[in-house]
């Protein structure tokens, strides 16, 4: 049987690693880390606290880029790497942001509070949006926010005019999307729907797409579809849901909720 670490176990040796890593890097504190030590820390930096955030005197853009690279940080420490990167950098306010910035922030996009991530000017969103579109996680509030400058003129304007071409570069964003805006969707236009934007709806806007757009997912972006909130669909929705888990036959639809679906061993009929 494979040993398995819990999170508490995990934390705790990051913790340790991380004590260790600091007595080596400098004579002093973590404050004065150099950059390239920043850069390498890797997973270990999660463990570093508001404070040290906060002092960080060799922040440069290359540390920010490896660290922003990371998925885990909390919301906290997201928002105190921006406010360090923003002060370091001499960012005014975050209307200044331009597409670099946001190319170099990565996963810290989502420390940004929702109405500041309204101020980012369109045009810098769009053309940072392809490698937005590729972060893992962000909390629901940031896409939302996210997904706001991307309907505006200047960035992509109306969702009804978007096409698979868009909705591929928006990725992780269409996670912040209203279900009537996507309930307004062409199902021959969802073919660049991200899996990893579809994992991120909230059960309130799943709840709003159509059946014909469910049936049309491929079967990853129907897997996508997180599990927890799927009895609260609808059962036809649930059955489209099926179909395109089965390839689109729903041959196999009736095995694919056994112990998932609206109630534990429940099977949504065929």
């Amino acid at each position: 049987i494979p040993f398995v670490l819990d999170d508490n176990q995990i934390n705790a040796q990051t913790e340790a690693l991380f004590a260790r890593v600091e007595a080596e890097i400098t004579s002093a504190e973590i404050c004065s880390a150099p950059s390239t030590t920043l850069r390498d820390m890797g997973s270990i930096a999660y463990a570093l606290d508001l404070a040290d955030i906060s002092c960080l005197e060799n922040l440069d853009e290359d540390a920010v880029a490896a660290l922003g690279g990371l998925s885990g940080w909390d919301t906290d420490k997201r928002r105190e790497f921006v406010k360090r990167y923003m002060l370091k950098s001499n960012i005014a306010d975050h209307q200044a942001l331009t597409d670099t910035h946001l190319v170099i922030l990565g996963h810290f996009i989502g420390g940004l509070y929702p109405e500041d991530i309204k101020k980012i000017s369109p045009a810098a969103y769009l053309d940072a949006a392809a490698v937005i579109g590729t972060l893992e996680s962000m909390p629901l509030p940031s896409l939302q926010a996210l997904a706001y400058v991307a309907r505006q003129k200047g960035a992509y304007g109306d969702p009804q005019s978007w096409d698979n071409a868009i909705f591929a570069e928006l990725g992780i964003v269409l996670g912040g999307m209203s279900g009537e805006h996507l309930a307004d969707v062409d199902p021959d236009n969802m073919e660049g729907w991200h899996t990893d934007g579809i994992a991120h709806l909230p059960q309130e806007e799943l709840q709003k797409l159509r059946v014909e757009q469910l049936r049309a997912m491929s079967r990853e972006q129907a897997l996508a579809v997180p599990r927890d909130v799927r009895p609260q669909l609808s059962t036809a929705q649930l059955h489209a849901l099926q179909e395109a888990e089965a390839g689109g036959d729903g041959s196999d639809a009736e095995y694919l909720y056994d112990g998932q679906g609206p109630s534990q061993g429940a099977r949504v009929s065929t």
